[in-house]
């Protein structure tokens, strides 16, 4: 007899640096503990995130586990749990896959990023699955200013709202931090 049940999702969002992938990789041991194999997921864009040449989910505490970059075709759903690290970079049909995952193959879907880019404007892949999730988890690092981060501040001009970086461009911050940069930023260009 088949169980009467359907897959759940899990949204965590939080700017950069807040524990994301650490939430991810937490999750990951948490289902291979009760013997499942998960199938972990990263955009294919994003090639940060490399070890031995291999794509993975790495935190900054350097903890990683291999993964696999998820291209146009649409992948079996077969496996019970996936985990997408990063769904602010994956394309739109992402969603209608993972509905169906959850609707049609009773699968358990994770998956993290950020809900809007540096210029304060909603990532629709991530906005379309907060809308339908069952869970939503909010995470949150210390601003500069020892505030709680929300916002992802960029350090460098943007020409689109895509620039896949780091560290080394972007910067977590609060949202009175954030605001005041962007007002900064905006009487310098006056």
């Amino acid at each position: 007899m088949i169980p009467n049940r359907l897959g759940h999702l899990i949204v965590v969002v939080g700017a950069m640096g807040s524990g994301k992938t650490e939430y991810l990789l937490d999750r990951v041991a948490a289902v291979e503990w009760n013997e499942r194999l998960p199938r972990l997921w990263v955009p294919a864009r994003d090639t940060r995130s490399r070890v031995g040449g291999q794509p993975c989910l790495y935190s900054r505490t350097g903890r990683y586990r291999h993964a696999v970059t998820w291209d146009l075709k649409q992948p079996s759903a077969s496996e019970c749990h996936h985990i997408f690290d990063e769904i602010h970079l994956f394309p739109p049909s992402v969603v209608k896959w993972i509905a169906n995952a959850r609707q049609q193959q009773m699968t358990s879907v994770v998956v993290a990023g950020l809900e809007r880019s540096s210029e304060g404007k909603p990532f629709p892949t991530t906005m379309a699955l907060l809308e339908v999730a069952d869970q939503v988890v909010r995470m949150a690092s210390r601003c500069r200013c020892g505030g709680l981060t929300s916002e992802t501040l960029c350090k460098v001009p943007k020409t689109s709202q895509i620039l896949i970086g780091g560290d080394d461009l972007y910067e977590p911050v609060c949202r009175k931090c954030w605001l005041d940069a962007n007002h900064l930023r905006e009487t310098k260009r006056q």
